[in-house]
């Protein structure tokens, strides 16, 4: 608590331009910024409250979260939401909001692109390898995942499945692939700090998961020209019909149930797709929007 005190304190004694808390979910963080002195306040919001609400099995206490903590947006002048699904999600539960929240999705590291050709501690080889990159716990929903590669493997012989992450559903789906008898077919490459290496050795990436708030494996498929197969949920809907204009070129979306329909068809044509989305122009995109809200035009 005298800690906490003593950084409130510093922040306090001094006038600032802009204020930001940015990660939009930490009291702590969020209340420093609040009550600092600043002529604007920014706090951005990350998650998909809604669906945090929907997923609990708690659903008292986060109401009572939720109320506890919704006064705190009265002290910012803007809310930034990473994407529409986050926008939407917000307003479902904080709907007073509704006249100062708007849309800036996250901006991708061309740093991080760059590391797309570093060498891999694992060799990957041949044309049809898929690649899924992302935590492994059961929103993920890489369980079916696995079914629908069973699928494509029943036409596709060669295709291989590197999942790339880490999880609480790792062990289970280890076990999964044992019962499928994939065990030659579908490589556990553990988390990774750099995951790009292998997403640019992939023919394709995949995901299946149930709920996103901005599919950021999605925006990196795009970042390296990977094509993609996604099942339908709104961050991925998000992505693909707003920041990606529904060019079929650079994926598509789809029921859970059809993921191996769609990654059977790019794989067998894939000669016939030309993915061309232009991070730097996305970038650019992002920043002039930034620059607006900060008044720095």
């Amino acid at each position: 608590c005298k800690t906490l005190l003593k950084k409130y304190q510093k922040v306090n004694k001094k006038e600032y331009d802009i204020v930001i808390a940015y990660y939009g979910i930490n009291n702590y963080s969020d209340l420093y910024a609040a009550q600092a002195k600043a002529k604007e306040k920014l706090i951005w919001v990350h998650c998909n409250f809604n669906d945090l609400y929907q997923a609990s099995n708690h659903k008292f206490l986060i109401k009572i979260r939720n109320k506890l903590i919704a006064k705190k947006f009265n002290y910012f002048n803007q809310i930034i939401a990473v994407s529409e699904s986050a926008k939407d999600g917000f307003l479902k539960i904080f709907p007073k909001y509704k006249d100062k929240i708007s849309v800036i999705n996250n901006i991708f590291s061309m740093e991080r692109l760059a590391s797309k050709n570093e060498d891999c501690e694992i060799e990957i080889q041949g044309e049809n390898n898929l690649i899924y990159i992302g935590r492994l716990d059961k929103l993920k929903n890489v369980s079916t995942l696995l079914l629908e590669f069973q699928k494509v493997r029943e036409v596709i012989d060669n295709a291989k499945l590197y999942i790339v992450g880490s999880g609480p559903e790792e062990e289970n789906l280890k076990k999964i692939v044992c019962d499928l008898e994939l065990q030659n077919k579908v490589v556990f490459l553990g988390f990774q700090n750099n995951p790009f290496k292998y997403l640019n050795k992939a023919a394709l990436s995949v995901t299946a998961s149930l709920s996103e708030t901005y599919a950021t494996n999605i925006i990196e498929s795009l970042a390296l020209k990977k094509y993609f197969v996604s099942a339908n949920n709104s961050g991925a809907k998000d992505i693909f019909y707003n920041r990606n204009k529904t060019n079929l070129n650079n994926g598509i979306i789809c029921d859970q149930k059809d993921m191996h329909y769609h990654i059977i068809y790019y794989l067998k044509h894939k000669n016939e797709f030309n993915p061309n989305f232009d991070i730097h122009k996305a970038n650019d995109e992002i920043i002039e929007k930034v620059k607006k809200i900060l008044k720095l035009q």
